[in-house]
């Protein structure tokens, strides 16, 4: 077992990212650690609800929670639910996840775990009519994407903006089929997911993406501002920073399909 203290720097740096909010009370020693992901969300969960058993997001809490010697169990839900479990503290935490504005709000954020990239994806047999390189490209066109999903602060303020067509559904396998049968012309999506679903024989050779990314990022594990376990933020960094040094964390990638 790797038992851990807290950082000083490390412990600095949450209490500046919770500023004044009044903080819960400091989670016990042997408290479990709840935790919640998406769905049916490929490469990081395989399993369309309940709780999980397997995958990338399952294995990853299961290392941290060792290190911080406290079980974990890790439930999976819709998008929707899961920001409403983590916004009211029902959830002590999410495993990845990235950041934005409107998420700080009721989420802390841990140091990145891995980076990624978001494309504009379509049906290689429906070209798109234009080569896209900023967001007014696509006025005209019909655009999926997934509820709750961060696609990037330029993303939303084109939404605000510009006169875009936008349809919401509740997976990135929905966008896929939509792009299909031609119910999309195009949609947006991580190229981590992308990749996974387009080894899907129904897909593949199928769906391809621009060649400009709209988005560079990185997932966190996101800890809720009501729950407990915020505390355990410099803990949480302190994990993560080992599983990268003794390349733990690039072998749990590598295992999933993903090169660090």
């Amino acid at each position: 077992m790797h038992k851990l203290t807290s950082l000083p720097l490390a412990a600095l740096l949450y209490l500046s990212l919770c500023g004044s909010l009044e903080l819960p009370a400091e989670m016990p020693a042997d408290a479990p650690l709840h935790f919640a992901e998406e769905a049916n969300w490929p490469p990081f969960t395989q399993e369309a609800h309940g709780m999980a058993s397997k995958g990338l997001s399952y294995e990853l809490l299961q290392l941290i929670g060792q290190r911080l010697e406290r079980s974990t169990d890790l439930e999976l839900l819709p998008q929707q639910r899961l920001m409403q479990k983590l916004q009211r503290g029902e959830k002590d935490g999410v495993t990845l996840i990235s950041s934005n504005e409107e998420r700080a709000g009721f989420l802390v954020f841990s140091e990145p775990v891995l980076s990624k990239r978001g494309y504009l994806y379509y049906n290689v047999e429906r070209p798109l009519p234009i080569e896209f390189s900023e967001w007014r490209d696509l006025q005209g066109l019909l655009i999926g994407i997934v509820i709750g999903h961060n696609y990037g602060e330029e993303f939303d303020r084109a939404r605000r903006e510009l006169p875009l067509q936008v349809v919401e559904v509740v997976s990135v396998q929905q966008l896929f089929q939509m792009a299909l049968l031609g119910r999309v012309d195009a949609f947006l999506a991580i190229d981590l997911t992308a990749q996974e679903l387009n080894q899907q024989p129904a897909f593949k050779g199928h769906i391809v993406h621009a060649a400009r990314p709209y988005l560079e990022s990185s997932y966190h594990l996101g800890l809720s501002r009501r729950s407990p376990a915020v505390h355990l933020l410099p803990q949480i960094n302190q994990a993560i920073g080992e599983l990268k040094a003794t390349g733990e964390l690039a072998q749990l990638l590598k295992r999933h399909g993903i090169q660090p």
